[in-house]
């Protein structure tokens, strides 16, 4: 309960700055930003569960999460044909539901074969390593504010569900 409060706390706040940010920074400079800061403000609970640290912790993460989730979510949505968003969402809401409810399985296999500290270590190294992907996406870190984005046509895709699909090109 309380720690839910603190994240939905920290959500309301961040979703007040959200739409300036969105707005003023490039959205690659913007996302990679708030994902390292994600990793960065996660890792002391990799270290302690003591409830001062994950109050303040999952606070700070919720000031990020709706500038990142607006940000990214906002370029996947703008280039998905109007005919294909039912579908596309769809499939994000299963991969963003079904993976956090695999961990704490994963994790309780682990501390059950590996013990708590080799698990611990191991968790605590998954979001530093996304975060090194995400650092180094060329086309990712390039993305412009949303008034620039290069949508390929994807307006004019989505007047026909039998068109081809808009390119888009990101460099990795």
């Amino acid at each position: 309960g309380l720690l839910d409060t603190a994240v939905g706390g920290g959500m309301l706040l961040g979703a007040l700055v959200a739409p300036h940010l969105i707005r003023t920074i490039p959205t690659g400079k913007l996302c990679v930003t708030l994902f390292v800061g994600c990793t960065v403000v996660l890792m002391p609970l990799s270290f302690t569960q003591r409830p001062p640290v994950a109050l303040t912790v999952l606070t700070v993460l919720g000031l990020m999460l709706p500038a990142l989730n607006g940000a990214m979510a906002g370029y996947f949505q703008s280039l998905i044909p109007t005919h294909f968003q039912g579908r596309a969402l769809s499939t994000m809401q299963l991969v963003q539901q079904t993976v956090p409810n695999l961990m704490p399985a994963l994790v309780g296999i682990g501390l059950q074969s590996l013990g708590a500290t080799p698990t611990m270590l191991a968790t605590s190294v998954l979001f530093p390593a996304a975060a090194l992907v995400v650092l180094t996406h060329r086309g990712l870190r390039a993305l412009p504010t949303p008034e620039k984005w290069d949508l390929g046509g994807t307006d004019a895709h989505a007047a026909s569900p039998t068109s081809a699909a808009p390119t888009t090109t990101v460099e990795a």
